[in-house]
């Protein structure tokens, strides 16, 4: 009886929702009661009509048409009443439609937010400052969680977790939280102190910083590729990890970008990377969609997920005064050695330039004796286009970001765990060389084009040839140098693309009766269109 439950303070999921109904209806509001099964959000329906299918009960109100589920048993809930959060409970059966089972709406209002902040101090030392808001959802179980635990308790298992990540720290204030329920926002602040922060780093005795996205590692299960069964998530699911690192005396951090994101169909990640001045901001999303991943999608999850170091794990490196080492310097900094390894590279190419420019075409693609096509035309136009485009994308490659003209670029083994500073330094000084003697490269090519050299159709088919081996021979040797630290998808992506780029416009070059037409001028052939001096005295001394 709801008299009974009522006057005796306590009751089950079904004297709860028989409680509220019988209010709600003494009201003259229209509710049902709602059978869940709490641990089938999926599937129900293949089951026989049973009692036992369901395992706990709640309630449906209807307000001027609008239904809204409710569920009695969750206490100390804040927000507006229609914000309340609901848990997903799949497909349900109500009492004024007892014959059909009803699928409810997965409800998202439930958010987490962590931001964690390092101020580091020097000497060692620094100050770890935490702000966690909660909301919705989220709201609700720690409001639950702060109500039923001591303070002392709640502060000993926050200290507690952040002492398994840094040996020596302590409380440097206590622990306090607001909660403001009509909005349903609880949020959390704590400030610790360790007293020598960091950890040596074997082989090379430098000390490190490392920090690893546990809050969000711990949301994702970790299966093996060849699982044969569903993955179960913690739904619903919205978090919003930061971790701000700021060094002391506001010295720069130098320059640091990093971007990773994907979307599926049963959850989004994001990871951000990037620097201001003296501080480093590392940012994660994590959002899950639905309460599990099924069997068809372990493979993209485990691709995802399955090398947690590269996604989670972050280190720094060290100064012996407490502040992050690495370059320590903005963007505009340049590498002196880069410069002058660009300048050397320029010089030797005009001297190399000046010198071919006056040889003759060899066999490789044969041409017309005599110009049987005056001007550049047809596909020639979309070839000098492309040439041009490809100088362009040269160049943005040498001076965009990543800049091989930075010293970001040269020295990021620092915060690369496993690889090698020697064989990292040397990738990046003949990727470099290479991509300089390609800009360089397809702007002589265009020039010959324009002027309809006879030595144009081999010079862009070597080039063509040179270029593609060396994109499959780097991207080989940058797989094994920097393993995990290499994006495949765009790696194979960059090795299809400079395929069909050679193999499209060699194939032109070599077949083409108009590239044999039209590039038939010699050396000598002034941009007037007069043959110059030395070519008109050597056809008098021949007459």
């Amino acid at each position: 009886m709801p008299e009974k439950v009522f006057n005796q303070r306590y009751g089950d999921c079904k004297d709860k929702s028989v409680l509220l109904a019988s209010i709600l209806h003494s009201k003259n509001i229209r509710s049902a009661l709602v059978l869940a099964n709490t641990y089938k959000e999926y599937g129900l329906t293949e089951y026989l009509p049973s009692p036992t299918a369901f395992n706990h009960m709640v309630i449906c109100v209807s307000i001027n048409d609008r239904l809204q589920y409710i569920d009695p048993t969750i206490t100390n809930q804040g927000g507006h009443i229609k914000d309340r959060f609901f848990p997903y409970y799949g497909s349900v059966l109500r009492s004024d439609d007892a014959k059909n089972l009803v699928t409810i709406q997965k409800e998202g209002n439930s958010k987490t937010s962590i931001v964690e902040t390092y101020r580091l101090e020097g000497e060692g030392e620094a100050i770890l400052t935490v702000k966690t808001d909660y909301l919705g959802g989220s709201a609700d179980y720690i409001r639950q969680y702060f109500k039923n635990n001591a303070k002392n308790q709640i502060q000993k298992s926050y200290l507690d977790y952040y002492a398994k990540l840094h040996d020596k720290i302590t409380k440097e204030e206590s622990l306090t939280f607001e909660d403001d329920k009509v909005n349903n926002i609880f949020v959390v602040h704590e400030k610790y102190r360790i007293k020598e922060i960091g950890k040596v780093e074997e082989g090379i005795k430098k000390k490190i910083l490392p920090l690893y996205a546990n809050h969000i590692s711990e949301k994702l299960p970790e299966p093996t590729r060849d699982r044969e069964s569903p993955i179960s998530l913690e739904f619903p699911l919205n978090l919003e990890y930061d971790i701000h690192i700021i060094n002391p005396n506001g010295k720069s951090v130098g320059y640091f970008n990093d971007n990773i994101f994907f979307d599926r169909e049963t959850y989004h990640f994001g990871k951000n990377l990037r620097s201001h001045g003296d501080t480093i901001k590392i940012s994660y999303r994590l959002g899950l969609h639905d309460t599990y991943i099924p069997v068809k999608q372990i493979e993209t999850y485990f691709s995802d997920f399955g090398n947690r170091d590269n996604l989670f794990y972050n280190g720094f490196y060290l100064e012996e005064d407490g502040s992050l080492t690495g370059n320590n310097t903005s963007i505009g900094n340049w590498n002196f050695w880069a410069i002058l390894l660009f300048v050397v590279l320029i010089v030797l190419c005009l001297l190399f330039f000046r010198k071919y420019n006056k040889s003759t075409p060899t066999s490789i693609i044969p041409l017309y004796g005599e110009t049987m096509y005056d001007t550049v035309g047809g596909w020639l136009i979309v070839l000098l286009i492309g040439l041009v485009s490809s100088a362009f994308r040269q160049f943005a490659n040498l001076f965009a970001y990543p800049s091989f003209f930075s010293t970001d670029t040269w020295t990021a083994d620092l915060y690369m765990q496993g690889v090698s500073a020697y064989f990292y330094r040397t990738l990046v000084a003949t990727e470099f060389a290479f991509n300089t003697l390609l800009l360089l490269g397809f702007i002589y090519c265009s020039y010959l084009l324009i002027k309809k050299r006879d030595i144009f159709p081999q010079t862009l088919f070597v080039l063509l040839i040179g270029m593609t081996v060396f994109n499959v021979l780097d991207n080989m040797v940058a797989h094994y140098v920097l393993g995990e630290y290499v994006d495949r998808e765009e790696t194979w992506g960059g090795i299809v693309q400079s395929l069909i780029f050679a193999g499209i416009w060699g194939t032109y070059l070599y077949r083409s009766e108009r590239v044999k037409g039209t590039f038939t001028v010699p050396y000598a052939y002034k941009e007037d269109g007069n043959m110059s001096r030395d070519w008109i005295e050597k056809d008098n001394m021949e007459e």
